[in-house]
């Protein structure tokens, strides 16, 4: 097998298995069965960094981010959307709450708030979600295009 550099632009995951599969075919002559597992892609320390840029004009009122402890609108919304966005990815309520000091029942009336905010076009609170997933696909595609994959 020759070592290749390709970039997460260049192989997908799906390309990256399909020839793994032939290269053991091919070289071993052994059929290769990858089971993939259904998960979360949304990565909750990325989504939490774009979280405290979108906050970063309110750096005086929440120094701490996400992790403040204030009951402010903004706060309280973006912290709202941050759980609905992990939930809906499928990560468990009680691993969101730490990302962000929280505990599991308030992840849980949070998600409960985004879904009520969402369903009711409360105006605010749907800017700040689509800003918040904004902000995480470029915050992530820029990771992805500074990384590179030796393919061995």
């Amino acid at each position: 097998m020759d070592s290749t550099i390709y970039t997460l632009k260049q192989l997908s995951c799906e390309q990256f298995i399909e020839q793994f599969k032939q290269q053991m075919l091919n070289t071993y002559g052994i059929a290769v069965t990858v089971h993939k597992k259904e998960g979360s892609t949304i990565f909750p320390k990325v989504l939490l960094k774009a979280a405290d840029e979108l906050l970063t004009p309110y750096k005086d009122q929440f120094p701490k981010g996400l992790n403040s402890k204030n009951r402010m609108r903004l706060l309280v919304y973006y912290r709202a959307a941050f759980c609905k966005i992990c939930f809906d990815d499928g990560i468990n309520k009680k691993h969101i709450g730490p990302y962000i000091g929280i505990h599991r029942c308030t992840v849980i009336h949070s998600i409960k708030v985004a879904n009520d905010l969402l369903s009711t076009k409360n105006q605010e609170f749907s800017i700040l979600y689509n800003r918040l997933l904004s902000k995480y696909d470029e915050i992530n595609s820029k990771n992805q295009r500074e990384q590179d994959i030796p393919i061995v």
